[in-house]
């Protein structure tokens, strides 16, 4: 089944969008990966969590996945059915595997994986509508929503990344 774009925007896209992506800036100032993700469910944030993965030598520990946990756990239940994911990017297969698997109905992202470099990304480069089309019902995807705020907190960890930490994606 295919995703389903929308150019519609819930009532809090925007006010979590601008949590997400403050977020993922604060972090890019201290050299850590802008990656963050904030789960709502019922109009209440249940998870919020950033890209662990180089901290913990975890190379899922990204912050999709670190949010989903997060939730499982706080809601003690391995079904998130109807929650929306926000992210500062796109997410990649795995997570976007952990999303549908786990229930998620909606996703909002601000940057896309063609706005990555390769050691950025370091994973297989199929994006989310791919992914959905194979999946057995639809998931309402919500692209590039504040887009230029999640470029502008990228190029700051570019700067950053070298001077403050090494990275693992």
């Amino acid at each position: 089944m295919a995703a389903q774009f929308t150019p519609m925007h819930h009532h809090g896209d925007f006010r979590t969008m601008r949590l997400v992506v403050a977020r993922g800036y604060r972090m890019a100032t201290r050299g850590l990966p802008p990656f963050v993700a904030i789960i709502v469910l019922a109009d209440r944030v249940v998870s919020v969590a950033a890209n662990s993965a180089g901290s913990l030598f975890d190379p899922t520990a990204h912050a999709e996945i670190l949010a989903i946990r997060r939730a499982a756990k706080r809601l003690r239940s391995r079904s998130l059915r109807g929650a929306w994911l926000y992210s500062t990017w796109e997410p990649c297969p795995m997570c976007f595997s952990a999303l549908y698997k786990s229930g998620f109905t909606r996703l909002v992202y601000g940057g896309s994986t063609s706005d990555l470099s390769d050691a950025e990304y370091g994973g297989l480069r199929i994006n989310c509508s791919t992914l959905c089309s194979f999946g057995d019902r639809p998931i309402e995807i919500v692209a590039g929503l504040l887009r230029e705020d999640a470029l502008a907190a990228l190029a700051v960890w570019r700067v950053n990344r070298d001077r403050h930490c090494s990275y693992g994606s």
